[in-house]
């Protein structure tokens, strides 16, 4: 993975952190008194909450772990009964035994549990609803005193069993168990996470009693009245199978917060074992010293009450230590105190929202400390930080009740102004900050001097949304700068031109490239015949803070022109190879991913090696991971480019030509080239249908790869009628809008999904 560039900005990075002039402990009791603006922030904060992938992988594998203890355990139980091994079936003498059909149930479960982790829905389905039947049926049998003669119509039942209503047939609450898990199972075959672990729940809290009543001797937890009592390995097997179906989807519905990397996830993960051993522990205190007579069974209660208001008092007290904090570092700067960019943007938002409704005004400061980078070079990142902080603390001191001031980011700060405002009023702001800014700033052993520009936007007249008016301030910023450094311009129309744009585009990328700001979606590509996912496409996203969502069209030539796509090609190699491995621990079948390479990072000298570093680092076989190039890139030197590719295929990597048809399509080279793969370019796979000369390039492309012993991948794939013209002609694979967008790499299971729905379709036109 790329490393920080070491600078100015990472040491007065805005690294999430503290609040205005309030410590970093932040405790229960005084939370709700944090302003209404930033509970605001934080709530629509854990609404998308990043997930954290080591979690959800570790979820999923202890999901199949416990799919694999039941189908064990049910083995043992079937064992049992066939060598009449009283240990396997009822685990201690005169205790209850689990019933044949009751084991074999527990075993369709857990088989069901996992072909959901091999997404072999029919098999999922098929063991949910025998699963659901089988409950059913004994239920219907107690409620109406039925004797079907299904409960012994395997292997009969002991003479004279222990606590059985019926010989071999299950408990009553066992019964309504399999009911739950199976439902829980039938939803989430069909992607209903919430509800299916809404249903695992209720499976867990009918074993779980079962499993207390054992645990403290109340026969009533696991037998209901007359009927046959409920094993205590029964509650086991259901305990995990309702665990597994929790984990199975440990990212989507009402789990995805115990994965949660913000304060939330934290809190679950800290509480959730508490809560379950906490009251148990206690209730078993209370239940012992009655039963052993020390106190009748009123007192019991009251002293149970009591325990558990000390035991949820200090589970609160002790998580308010630090929940307030978590938070509270998500949203402020932890150097100056003050609100980081992520909560003013929610501020500005907000703010917006309250001056559209009662047709206020508001504007935006955006001031920049000047000079500022040499004071860091010359006397170091401490003394900066000093330097920072004192600025804060002079800004703030010449605010208004109505203002508010933010943290950007290095030298950067953003401000507030709510209503009442007008032009005076900000010119006047502006004056005093410039002038508190320029005093010296007296550090031992050093006097500092430093400057301040300003740029100013009003809302309405400057822009009418968050990103509108930051970027107006930003614009009248840099023209601050532009007329003489240690003043402040408003913005005007006027003002925005295409030069600023490209400056503010190439500053932001460098930053992108600091923070790490990109991100990677998948496009997948699918055999047209087999019908199977034969590989996907990483595709790099960027979301910048201040821009908003930029083109790979603007950014990508961008960085090609700057040198920046090194080290961002670098990072997508890294990403691509992590989100491989990251899938395969999670139980995906193992899938090639292709990866883009520009011109500038194809020419690297070390680029073989940077390749064969990525994939030992990630512990990924090369034969999945693909690179692809395009014409013109493999065009620029021949030999080298030869040179390169036999390496990368030596070494196991798949190779692509991308947009081929696009460039030079040299046959002299293509021969030359250890090539695994042709892309038919978009452009003439738009027009396919409708266009005679498309449809001609697009067959002979397939025919000279399908010579070369190439594959021939399709892209821009869009109707059902270009896939199944592209099929007669005998294209390998497909990729386009028609089959998916791209998506995240959390979105596996969904482009999976979407497959299995165009598989009819493959068929029907076939």
């Amino acid at each position: 993975m790329t490393a920080k560039t070491q600078s100015d900005y990472q040491s007065n990075s805005s690294v999430n952190a503290s609040h205005q002039g309030t410590p970093v402990f932040v405790s229960f009791f005084s939370y709700p008194f944090l302003k209404r603006l930033q509970l605001q922030s934080h709530i629509d904060l854990a609404i998308e909450t990043p997930k954290n992938p080591q979690y959800v992988a570790n979820l999923k594998r202890w999901s199949r772990i416990c799919a694999y203890a039941v189908i064990g355990l049910g083995g043992l139980v079937l064992l049992g009964w066939v060598f009449d091994i009283g240990l396997f079936k009822s685990i201690l003498p005169f205790w209850v035994t689990m019933k044949v059909n009751t084991a074999i149930g527990l075993t369709l479960a857990a088989g069901a549990l996992l072909a959901s982790h091999r997404q072999l829905k029919v098999l999922t389905m098929t063991g949910a609803g025998l699963v659901l039947a089988l409950g059913t049926i004994t239920i219907l049998e107690y409620a109406l005193d039925l004797r079907l003669g299904l409960d012994q119509v395997i292997w009969p039942d002991d003479p004279n069993p222990v606590g059985t209503y019926v010989p071999g047939r299950m408990a009553l609450n066992a019964a309504i168990a399999f009911c739950s898990i199976g439902i829980a199972l039938t939803y989430q075959a069909f992607r209903r996470y919430r509800a299916a672990q809404l249903w695992g729940i209720i499976t867990f809290l009918i074993a779980l009693l079962g499993c207390l009543g054992y645990l403290f001797g109340i026969t009533a937890f696991y037998g209901l009245g007359q009927f046959t009592e409920m094993a205590l390995h029964t509650g086991i097997g259901f305990i995990l199978l309702s665990l597994g179906v929790l984990g199975r989807y440990p990212d989507r519905g009402g789990m995805g917060i115990t994965v949660s990397e913000l304060a939330g996830g934290a809190t679950i993960r800290r509480l959730i074992g508490l809560t379950l051993i906490l009251p148990t522990l206690g209730c078993g205190l209370v239940l012992l010293g009655k039963r052993a007579g020390l106190y009748d069974g009123e007192v019991a209660l009251v002293l149970l009450s009591i325990a558990s208001v000390f035991v949820l008092g200090a589970v609160i007290w002790w998580n308010a230590r630090t929940i307030g904090a978590a938070d509270y570092q998500a949203l402020y700067d932890t150097l100056t105190g003050l609100p980081n960019r992520l909560l003013f943007r929610q501020q500005l938002t907000n703010a917006l929202r309250d001056a559209r409704e009662q047709s206020q005004s508001l504007a935006v400061f955006f001031i920049d400390i000047d000079c500022f980078k040499k004071i860091n070079d010359t006397l170091g990142h401490d003394l900066g930080d000093e330097v920072l902080q004192l600025v804060s603390r002079r800004i703030l001191a010449e605010l208004p009740e109505q203002a508010s001031l933010s943290r950007w980011g290095g030298d950067e700060f953003t401000l507030l102004l709510r209503h009442p405002v007008d032009r005076l009023t900000c010119e006047r702001l502006a004056q005093r900050l410039l002038g508190v800014l320029g005093l010296p700033f007296d550090i031992e052993p050093y006097s500092c001097y430093v400057s301040g520009s300003i740029g100013i936007a009003g809302y309405p007249q400057d822009g009418e949304d968050a990103a509108s008016l930051m970027k107006h301030a930003d614009i009248a910023l840099h023209r601050a700068k532009d007329t003489g450094r240690g003043s402040f311009q408003f913005y005007q129309g006027g003002l925005e031109h295409p030069t600023y744009d490209l400056l503010l585009l190439e500053r932001e990328l460098h930053l992108a490239v600091e923070r790490q700001e990109f991100v990677l979606f998948y496009q997948p590509k699918l055999s047209i015949k087999t019908g199977k996912l034969s590989g996907l496409e990483a595709l790099i996203r960027w979301n910048s803070p201040r821009l908003g969502r930029v083109s790979p069209q603007e950014f990508i030539a961008l960085a090609e022109e700057n040198g920046l796509i090194v080290p961002i090609g670098e990072w997508v190699l890294y990403e691509a190879c992590r989100q491989i491995r990251r899938w395969q621990e999670q139980g995906f079948p193992p899938v090639a991913v292709a990866v883009n390479l520009s011109a500038r990072q194809f020419l690297q000298t070390n680029l073989v090696q940077t390749v064969r570093q990525v994939l030992e680092t990630t512990q990924v076989s090369p034969q999945y991971l693909e690179v692809e190039i395009t014409e013109t890139v493999a065009i620029q030197n021949v030999e080298l480019t030869q040179v390169i590719l036999q390496e990368l295929r030596e070494m196991g990597v798949r190779i692509a030509l991308d947009d081929f048809g696009m460039g030079y399509s040299s046959l002299a080279y293509l021969k030359n080239f250890p090539l695994n793969a042709l892309k038919i370019d978009r452009s003439f796979v738009r027009d396919v249908t409708t266009q005679s000369k498309d449809r001609a390039i697009a067959s002979v492309i397939v025919a000279l790869g399908r010579g070369l012993g190439m594959k021939i991948v399709a892209e821009g794939v869009e109707t059902a009628e270009q896939m199944q013209l592209l099929f007669e002609l005998d294209c390998d694979e497909i990729q386009g809008y028609w089959l998916s967008p791209a998506r995240p790499g959390e979105a596996l299971d969904e482009i999976y999904e979407r497959i299995r729905i165009c598989q009819p379709l493959l068929t029907i036109n076939r």
